[in-house]
């Protein structure tokens, strides 16, 4: 059983005979963020349109953000987690931007799963502005 995210840290889970942390186990091997989630548009938008996304996606981003403490308080105990963890997991776990070095991570983890036959290609990934520069 593969489980992400909120499910992870839910004390009703259960437990595992085996346990990985993988973002830890990437960190480790690669010394880069593991990236596990990112918003994506196929390719061949036309600049104005990739630009209307990205804003979009963003405010929505900034949106959720704005809102953690309030999440946290009104889903969290319905998820069995303790307000402050639940906080705690949305403000300090979660990281919702993608800064270069986590660029730097999910181009290295395409390019490995292309190689390796777990993807059907070693195809390129167009980051938006500068982060571009990161993935060639």
């Amino acid at each position: 059983v593969l489980l992400i995210g909120d499910k992870v840290v839910d004390p009703r889970r259960g437990s595992f005979a085996y346990e990985v942390d993988l973002g830890g186990a990437w960190r480790q091997h690669t010394g880069l963020p593991f990236v596990f989630a990112v918003w994506a548009a196929p390719g061949g938008l036309n600049a104005a349109d990739a630009r209307t996304l990205f804003e979009l996606l963003g405010a929505a981003r900034d949106c959720g953000v704005a809102r953690a403490d309030r999440i946290a308080a009104e889903d969290g105990p319905s998820l069995g987690w303790p307000v402050e963890s639940a906080r705690r997991y949305l403000t300090r776990c979660l990281h919702y931007t993608l800064d270069a070095r986590a660029a730097e991570g999910a181009t290295l983890f395409a390019h490995l799963c292309g190689k390796y036959g777990l993807a059907a290609t070693d195809a390129a990934i167009a980051w938006p502005g500068a982060l571009q520069e990161v993935a060639e």
